[in-house]
């Protein structure tokens, strides 16, 4: 019952995304903010402008349970942020110029300082 109850909660969560979902992105002067809506209600996450990197149009893949719409991608530390589903590669280009223009998003990832030895030379 419980498994039943949580599918028809997902399956009604995707049906109010496709007729009134939206992706916000806010660029402030050091974050990035991208909000995930469902008629005006949602949840925000905020990140550090400079931890991010390679932002992109990331193409549709697979099929059946491993399909993924194409959208646009970026990578924050280890993980990568994936938002704005649904976008055609010409739109996504047009919005990686226009963010990059607005912000200090990298190419590359900035080199860190790390103290960690994997091994010592003799």
């Amino acid at each position: 019952m419980a498994g039943w109850a949580l599918g028809e909660i997902w399956v009604v969560i995707a049906c109010l995304r496709m007729l009134g979902g939206r992706d916000v992105v806010s660029l402030q002067s050091n974050k990035v903010e991208l909000r995930k809506e469902i008629f005006g209600v949602g949840a925000s996450k905020q990140y550090l402008g400079q931890q991010i990197w390679n932002l992109r149009f990331q193409p549709e893949m697979g099929a059946g349970r491993s399909h993924r719409d194409s959208g646009m991608a970026f990578d924050y530390g280890a993980k990568t942020i994936t938002f704005a589903s649904g976008l055609d590669e010409a739109e996504a280009n047009q919005l990686v110029t226009l963010i990059k223009q607005r912000s200090n998003i990298a190419e590359t990832p900035a080199p860190s300082k790390s103290t960690v030895r994997f091994w010592q030379a003799r």
